[in-house]
């Protein structure tokens, strides 16, 4: 039992680094200027220990598109035009976009504006089943992007790295 617990500990290690933002460390300078014409949105999942054994990550989406995986301690800024924009995070099954949608946000914004979303995971409930070969871990919980005053969301964001956007 000791061996499968170490063995379940050290797993669960290796995922949670694997789970975390990798780009470069946050700055006011990342987020530039506002275009007159445009509105910006900083998206950002600050450090936490909730979610980051998950093997695959929640995607990000901006409009419809997909924006990559909203990786523990990261931050990402987009630059869209003033009007209705929608987010939402969808579920990932071994790499691959399940389209299950985790957690959303429909946002109106105004010309030359800046609006900063926490993305965040809250666990309301576990069941821990022992099985033959090892343990499974079932959890449920919140997901939510909640928007945040700019002093605040400064103030978190200098913990966070960029995350990488693929190409579309």
């Amino acid at each position: 039992m000791k061996q499968l617990f170490c063995a379940l500990l050290l797993s669960m290690t290796i995922v949670a680094c694997t789970n975390k933002a990798t780009g470069n460390r946050f700055s006011e300078s990342a987020l530039g200027t506002v275009d007159e014409s445009q509105t910006q949105i900083v998206v950002y999942r600050p450090n936490t220990f909730v979610g980051s054994a998950n093997w695959d990550v929640p995607l990000l989406h901006l409009d419809g598109k997909a924006q990559g995986p909203i990786r523990i301690n990261g931050f990402n800024v987009f630059s869209v035009e003033p009007g209705e924009h929608h987010l939402k995070t969808t579920e990932v099954l071994f790499g691959g976009d399940t389209e299950n949608t985790r957690g959303e946000v429909r946002l109106s914004m105004e010309q030359g504006a800046t609006a900063y979303l926490r993305y965040e995971e809250t666990i309301e409930g576990m069941a821990v089943l022992p099985v033959s070969i090892g343990t499974i871990i079932i959890y449920a919980g919140a997901y939510s992007f909640h928007l945040v005053p700019e002093d605040i969301a400064l103030n978190e964001l200098v913990d966070t790295k960029h995350l990488a956007v693929p190409s579309q």
